[in-house]
């Protein structure tokens, strides 16, 4: 298909350029000062208030695993035909405010509460996090790395991968199994990292580069971010295929002004997806375009949106500055469409509409695009950063709100179903809805505190997802412990609740350690023992995570 040359009308003015990091700090700051209610002027939308909505938030603290300190989330809405699957998220700091709770890769049960996590290394975020497949095995992959933001960076436009990032695979027993990095002087970057059934690494990547940018209002002597697709082989780390999109889409393209000083960052790559017959699904930001690419040729073959759209698009069926196009059949295309915004000196400017998720039904014959379904944040609310658009394998569509702290399950028709908030000063990059099943190498956790002639036990294992109930031992000595574990006298049993499970038991014992059990009652992992001391007691030895 050749695109018409014909461009849309009435497209917003260009603006200058505003990087991913900025976007978030400058809305963060527009929205600490406008009131909840706060109105805008007729005719000029300004970034809504919404975030002010989401609860302060806390950080979790457990004392079978003192080390873990996620946040706290709130489920806010839960009806009965949710897809089934836990939640993966990945909190992160932005450059506005400072992360409740520790940055790192996140499951979440449908209840909201923790069932594995991994934290990150201070000045590291951990991002794009998801499950995956890798040699025909359940897989979790991430993107960790520092991300340019001022005033510890102020090499690269806010928001970049800075060198030294890379891509982690780790297996259902947690353990890492895989490193990728990027190839020929290029950083891998944070917004997609994809494993295919080849055993390849399909993922973009940045550089800069030398560019003449006097035409576009900048340095003749200037220089841009360029995007990169890379693809990888597992096994050998050779790089298989590559696609640069300065080479193949012009700078002209891009819906924002290049900056008089500094480094033009005019794609922003943020999306891809592998098609049959060869072909991949690019979505580039700052071209407000998605784009169907040949891997043979490095030929567009067609676009949707942007300057030089293949397709016709209604008002309602244009989106800006957005994220996560899925090609989800022949000829059905999911969005999220953030909607905003582009940074003036003064701040953010106006947003084009409202962040929402979209789906298009694209007419190859008429190059025609249409709306088939829009899902909506009640209240509205304008994203400026991330964000993602699911399916789920029940029909449901589950979306991530990107910057702002909230995600959403929906019907196919748009009913809301699901509604969970993050602290108010976190975000992650997408939120997923996927099926996984963990077991970690190390023992189960437990720790007890005594008040007067009761104890409570408390009783964990990081990522176990088969365990159904925990069974309690304690005896007046190690050895008596030992004869109770023998001949199966257990002092207490109760249902697995949470990512930490409260188990009382009465008495003076002075040493105890706790099972892990399966549905079936089979033993998955015991404890180390734990010995009582005064009020509080603890293993002799630290839990393994």
């Amino acid at each position: 298909m050749q695109p018409p040359t014909k461009r849309r009308q009435e497209r917003p003015r260009r603006l200058p350029a505003a990087p991913w990091m900025t976007l978030a700090a400058a809305l963060a700051a527009t929205l600490a000062l406008l009131p909840v209610a706060a109105q805008a002027a007729p005719g000029k939308r300004q970034p809504s208030s919404a975030p002010a909505l989401a609860p302060v938030g806390s950080a979790a603290s457990f004392i079978s695993a003192p080390n873990l300190h996620p946040p706290d989330v709130s489920v806010a809405l839960s009806r009965p035909g949710r897809a089934s699957g836990d939640i993966f998220i990945d909190p992160f700091r932005n450059s506005a405010k400072p992360l409740v709770g520790e940055p790192g890769p996140l499951i979440l049960s449908d209840s909201g509460s923790p069932v594995w996590f991994h934290p990150v290394p201070e000045g590291e975020e951990a991002v794009d996090f998801t499950a995956q497949t890798y040699d025909r095995r359940p897989v979790l992959t991430w993107w960790q790395g520092e991300i340019a933001v001022p005033p510890r960076f102020t090499n690269l436009p806010e928001g970049s991968p800075e060198p030294g990032a890379r891509y982690y695979v780790y297996n259902n027993h947690y353990e890492r199994i895989a490193t990728v990095r990027a190839k020929d002087g290029w950083t891998a970057d944070l917004h997609e990292f994809t494993i295919t059934p080849r055993n390849t690494a399909l993922f973009i990547a940045y550089k800069t580069v030398p560019a003449n940018l006097s035409a576009f209002g900048g340095e003749a002597k200037g220089q841009i971010e360029d995007a990169e697709i890379q693809e990888v082989s597992m096994k050998t780390h050779k790089l298989l295929f590559s696609w640069d999109m300065l080479k193949h889409v012009p700078l002209s393209a891009a819906e924002v002004a290049a900056p008089p000083a500094g480094i033009w960052d005019p794609y922003h790559m943020n999306s891809v997806q592998e098609l049959p017959g060869g072909k991949l699904l690019v979505s580039a930001r700052n071209t407000w375009a998605i784009y169907e690419i040949s891997k043979r040729s490095g030929k567009v073959l067609w676009q949707v949106g942007g300057k030089h759209s293949s397709f016709k698009l209604p008002a309602k069926a244009r989106f800006y500055w957005q994220h996560d196009a899925r090609l989800q059949h022949h000829d059905e295309l999911s969005i999220f469409d953030d909607g905003c915004c582009n940074l003036l000196p003064t701040g953010l400017a106006p947003p084009e509409q409202a962040a929402h998720g979209l789906i298009l039904k694209l007419n190859f014959a008429k190059h025609t695009a249409t709306v088939l379904h829009q899902y909506l944040h009640t209240p509205s609310i304008d994203v400026a950063s991330q964000g993602d658009v699911e399916l789920e394998r029940n029909g449901n569509v589950f979306i991530g709100w990107g910057q702002l702290p909230y995600f959403s399950e929906y019907t196919f028709s748009g009913k809301l179903l699901y509604s969970v908030s993050l602290p108010a000063a976190d975000e992650s990059y997408r939120a997923l809805r996927l099926p996984w099943s963990g077991m970690p190498t190390g023992r189960p956790s437990a720790a007890a505190e005594r008040k007067g002639a009761r104890v409570t036990v408390y009783a964990s294992w990081n990522g176990a997802t088969a365990v159904k109930r925990w069974r309690v031992f304690a005896a007046s000595s190690a050895k008596r412990l030992r004869a109770a574990v023998r001949t199966g006298r257990p002092a207490a049993e109760r249902r697995d609740r949470s990512f930490q499970t409260p188990i009382a038991i009465a008495g003076q014992e002075k040493v105890l350690e706790v099972q892990a059990l399966a549905g079936n009652g089979k033993v998955l992992g015991t404890s180390r023992p734990v010995i009582l001391a005064g009020k509080a007691a603890k293993e002799p030895a630290s839990s393994l995570y």
